[in-house]
């Protein structure tokens, strides 16, 4: 460019700025910006994925996702007692039995200071020594006890409560307790119909004692030891599979713990009626416990605890034989129990 030509630019410029106030006044402003941001830089903000806002210095720590809580395979379902001639006490009740509700527990180590194995949210109340039901305290064996199912029992001319409890160590089930408490509506009332499992020839049957004339819808009294065949527990969600309704919804509360149990059980059944009131405890015992395994079966007839095979067992058979004189010594108390409640 020639100092001609500068000359000249200057000169146009000089008579733009004279003329043009509007384009003296955007030039200024743009200038005085410029000069403020070289001043006065401002301080970049972004937010994370959090919605934390983050200054540029700090480091963004993702928050850990809740663990998913994987379902357990459902294990296996009690089959239901053979009959006492009191079906219909477990048959007829109002309310579906129900299980323990469960939350989604994060369990601490600090929480599980139980033998089960379980936290404590998971488990609730534990009893010992007895738990009364409808006014009778029943006695119980030794250890804690959880109520894992419970419902109640509507007939015509009684009303009443059934429970089935458990003794859990390390998500294992060792023992169960099935408790059916029933009073007359009357005075004094109609009684209850035969217990059949006592008078009743049962090739599930291994001991029986009646302890004096058993009179239906009167005074009877007796107790028994039978096995238990434990397997269709894992069929508790099929109901076509014939299992009484206290035992499914105990089995779907294990389910729901990831509470194991082992085939077979043995049986001690207590029953006293009057015709005031009705009062059945069946205490089931592992022979786990006593070190005692069982041979794998596909179903109750074959199991090692059946009288038919029992006899080849010589430690089964000592098994039975502590339970009976467990039965003997433990025979008055519930007795006393029964009577206590009238």
């Amino acid at each position: 460019m020639t100092a001609a030509d500068a000359s000249s630019a200057i000169a146009s410029a000089q008579m733009l700025w004279r003329r043009a106030p509007l384009w003296r006044l955007f030039l200024m402003s743009a200038a005085l910006l410029t000069l403020l941001f070289a001043l006065f830089p401002p301080t970049v903000r972004m937010v994370t994925p959090d919605g934390i806002a983050d200054r540029g210095d700090a480091t963004y720590i993702p928050r850990r996702a809740h663990p998913a809580v994987a379902a357990e395979p459902p294990p296996g379902d009690i089959p239901p007692a053979q009959s006492t001639g009191h079906a219909d006490v477990r048959a007829a009740t109002t309310t579906a039995p129900t299980t323990a509700t469960l939350a989604m527990v994060t369990a601490k180590p600090r929480a599980i200071n139980n033998e089960s194995g379980l936290n404590d949210a998971l488990m609730g109340r534990l009893y010992k020594g007895s738990v009364t039901v409808d006014g009778f305290t029943v006695p119980l064996p030794p250890g804690t006890w959880a109520n894992l199912a419970n419902s109640t029992i509507a007939q015509a001319s009684a009303s009443g409560d059934a429970h089935f409890l458990g003794q859990i160590r390390d998500k294992r089930l060792v023992g169960a307790i099935r408790i059916f408490a029933l009073r007359s509506k009357d005075t004094p009332g109609q009684g209850f119909t035969e217990v059949k499992s006592c008078t009743e020839v049962n090739p599930g049957r291994t001991f029986v004692v009646i302890d004096a004339e058993m009179v239906p819808d009167g005074h009877q009294s007796c107790w028994t030891i039978r096995n238990v065949y434990a397997t269709p527990w894992s069929q508790w969600a099929d109901r076509a599979v014939k299992i009484s309704a206290l035992d499914r919804a105990a089995a779907g509360d294990m389910t729901a713990k990831g509470v194991t149990y082992p085939q077979d059980f043995v049986s001690l059944t207590f029953t006293r009626t009057e015709k005031w009131g009705l009062l059945e405890v069946m205490y089931l015992f592992s022979p786990e416990t006593a070190g005692i395994s069982s041979n794998a079966v596909l179903g109750v007839r074959e199991s090692d605890w059946v009288p038919a095979n029992i006899g080849r067992y010589p430690e089964k058979l000592a098994y039975v034989e502590k339970l009976k004189a467990w039965g003997t010594a433990f025979w008055p108390k519930f007795k006393a129990a029964f009577d206590a409640a009238r």
